[in-house]
């Protein structure tokens, strides 16, 4: 099944995205399906997706590069969780990384 077909099926079957959630988000890292997987991801219920994503992305964020980063951002705003957004924000900050104070700068205020 191609990403956008996966995708698909999600959506119209949002009881399954918690069961999927590491995979989605893989397919959030990728230019070419983050839309489609974030779209996927939020149309699962906040109250069983969000803590999912959250630690997902709190696992991801240990070997993250700044390209990370800004896709789990991205992912973050997409699903309107400022929490987790402004924790990723503070993570990135505390690195001494040019590219990742720029997405945290970018990021900073969504």
């Amino acid at each position: 099944m191609g990403h956008s077909a996966a995708s698909s099926f999600v959506q119209a079957l949002p009881d399954d995205v918690p069961e999927l959630i590491d995979q989605l988000i893989a397919h959030a890292m990728s230019p070419r399906s983050a839309l489609a997987a974030r779209r996927a991801i939020a149309s699962g219920r906040t109250d069983i997706v969000r803590p999912l994503v959250r630690q997902v992305v709190n696992r991801r964020l240990a070997t993250a590069d700044p390209d990370d980063y800004r896709r789990l951002a991205e992912l973050l705003v997409h699903l309107h969780d400022g929490e987790a957004l402004e924790a990723l924000v503070r993570k990135a900050r505390s690195r001494d990384d040019p590219s990742l104070q720029e997405v945290a700068e970018d990021f900073s205020h969504q």
